[in-house]
């Protein structure tokens, strides 16, 4: 009947009325709330993981600094014949730092200076090459086990006889691959190694 059609269509709106309320931008909402759900559980394990590939970045720039510094001065020993040092920066910044124990490379930056005068120090006519700012970074540590400085002789050779170790942690500490080691041979040479037994504080 007549009557009965208008019921059928006012109870078919009513339904489409409702079903459209329940959609969200084409989305059921049980759909939206899956997707969220999925959202959430993809974010869990995607924060850590940019976190450590942030960590890993700044290690490699601070690595790679490092060995710039170190491959410059033997470069400039070997050109201007005479002694070129890589040496942990004083307080000021315009000098190599003489504390015993010896300050860390991270602490006040470092410097490649050219060193004719007393090993270690900027004195007479030695020359100021390059300068590298402090790492930002408090949990960020540059350790290195032979002093204060690294020099290069005429030959491109360090003044030390034996290798010296360059240490770098941040703060993840003592975690596998987590650590990089700088080593200078006495040849001059610089090669990097993850160690198998860090020594890095947590």
């Amino acid at each position: 009947t007549t009557e009965s059609m208008k019921q059928s269509t006012n109870y078919s709106a009513i339904s489409r009325m409702r079903y459209a309320h329940q959609s969200v931008g084409g989305f059921t909402l049980m759909e939206l709330m899956i997707s969220i759900v999925i959202l959430a559980v993809l974010f869990t394990f995607a924060v850590p993981s940019f976190r450590e590939l942030m960590l890993n970045n700044k290690m490699t720039a601070n690595v790679n600094d490092v060995i710039s510094a170190l491959r410059l001065a033997r470069a400039e020993a070997i050109k201007r014949d005479s002694f070129v040092t890589v040496c942990a920066s004083n307080a000021a910044g315009n000098n190599c730092a003489t504390d015993d124990p010896p300050i860390p490379f991270h602490q006040n930056g470092w410097l490649v200076i050219s060193d004719t005068g007393v090993a270690g120090t900027m004195d007479g006519t030695d020359e100021l090459i390059r300068s590298y700012p402090p790492i930002s970074d408090e949990n960020f540590t540059i350790q290195y086990n032979n002093g204060n400085f690294v020099s290069f002789n005429t030959l491109g050779f360090v003044s030390s006889v034996s290798n010296g170790t360059m240490s770098f942690c941040d703060k993840r500490g003592n975690q596998t691959g987590v650590p990089i080691n700088i080593v200078i041979s006495s040849a001059g040479r610089v090669r990097t190694e993850h160690p198998t037994a860090p020594d890095c504080e947590s």
